[in-house]
């Protein structure tokens, strides 16, 4: 999700007198300091002398802290983590050789493991049959159960070209089946907006992702599509969209809704945490020109139908529930994933991180997203599931929009 940078300072205030040093205290710089009560010093200090003393292996006090911090940001939940210096590299490289997968992560907390919540359209993952709701247990004969997503990451990237075989714990009508994928890893330029007319008059606008470049992708294609020729109705496809940039997302719901119309609402304890974000050019425009300015205003009034699945996640839920709440569109499918957080970075002095839940989001009529998601109008279980496939949501999106 779009991240506001700020600053942080990371302060080491001390360390225990022991038998050995100790680490005393570990607090983040706030706007309100607090500190740490010298139990909590002292039992901070105790488990990393424990470790110092006992461990099968010794560690560096260095590794002890970064372990420390991590398990404190994911301790709290599971979107929240510590970027070490490694992790912070990896975030920040532009290294061309570098290839990736393209598929999204989250944690799994009571599996303790990877799972998939979405795949790019064109990667690596998704012509290698990876699907959403995968967990990874191995990467290249490494397995991955509780180490962070972090970690994870960067055992999935690697040179372009170069292969990560996988090994996944996939669930199929009620057993668990293990697969095998090698995917060749590439530079990720998929194409995110694709779009078709069907049949019956209507315009399917399918979105992957929300990426850098889908925002202008999107408008030029719903642009030309409807000066082309006006569309009977528009289905807009979120299905397996885990979403990504927040302000992309918000100009997606805005080419469907009144100017200046309430999108969502942001709930967090700092003033950056609490704002509304509504459908104007200032708030889903980062760079650049208007990417909605040519869409033809019929955009707003055309009969419209929304598509998700239970791994229609974050952003995409924003669009969903945008356009749910202001009566735009009907919602057919499944209940959505019900990832409505923000994280923000903080970056630390020591070219480390906190990426940190600051904020939840409400749709524009008030209703929490995270851990509840979207309820749809139409109940359609599943997507289609190999070529050729009837799909059953698109052909109730039909029937709806033929019936208005």
């Amino acid at each position: 999700m779009h991240a506001f940078l700020r600053r942080i300072g990371l302060l080491i205030t001390g360390f225990a007198a022991g038998a050995a040093a100790a680490l005393a205290a570990l607090a983040v710089a706030q706007e309100r300091p607090g500190r740490l009560a010298v139990s909590d010093m002292e039992r901070i200090g105790t488990v990393m002398q424990r470790i110092r003393e006992s461990f099968v292996r010794e560690e560096t006090d260095r590794r002890l802290v970064d372990a420390c911090l991590g398990g404190m940001a994911a301790g709290i939940d599971p979107d929240s983590e510590y970027l070490d210096a490694d992790a912070m590299r990896d975030l920040q490289s532009s290294s061309p050789s570098l290839g990736g997968t393209g598929f999204e992560l989250r944690f799994h907390e009571s599996e303790r493991m990877p799972v998939v919540v979405g795949t790019l359209d064109g990667s690596p993952a998704a012509l290698g049959g990876v699907q959403a709701g995968d967990l990874i247990e191995q990467i290249d004969g490494v397995a991955v159960r509780g180490r962070s997503l972090v970690q994870v990451v960067r055992m999935l990237r690697g040179p372009v070209g170069s292969t990560a075989s996988l090994h996944l714990l996939r669930s199929i009508e009620g057993r668990r089946d293990r697969v095998t994928v090698t995917l060749t890893r590439a530079i990720l330029r998929a194409q995110t907006v694709r779009s078709r007319r069907t049949e019956d008059g209507l315009l399917h606008v399918r979105v992957s992702q929300f990426q850098e470049r889908t925002g202008s992708d999107f408008g030029s294609t719903l642009a030309r599509e409807l000066r082309e020729a006006p569309p009977r109705g528009i289905v807009l496809d979120l299905r397996g969209n885990s979403g990504g940039l927040l302000d992309v997302a918000v100009g997606v719901a805005s080419a469907f809704l009144p100017p200046q119309a309430l999108v969502m609402r942001m709930n967090g304890r700092g003033e950056e945490a609490n704002k509304e974000w509504r459908a104007t050019p200032r708030d889903y425009q980062r760079f650049g020109d208007d990417f909605l300015r040519n869409v033809p205003a019929q955009s707003r009034t055309l009969p419209m139908v929304v598509l998700v699945d239970r791994w229609t996640a974050a952003g995409a839920e924003l669009v969903a529930g945008a356009l749910k709440d202001h009566h735009r569109a009907r919602i057919i499918g499944e209940p959505t994933y019900g990832r409505g957080s923000i994280q923000t970075l903080f970056t630390l002095p020591d070219r480390t991180a906190l990426k940190l839940t600051t904020s939840h989001w409400a749709t524009p009529g008030g209703r929490l997203i995270h851990n509840q998601g979207i309820e749809v109008d139409v109940h359609v279980p599943g997507r289609p599931g190999t070529p050729g496939a009837e799909d059953a949501a698109m052909a109730a999106a039909v029937r709806l929009l033929e019936a208005r």
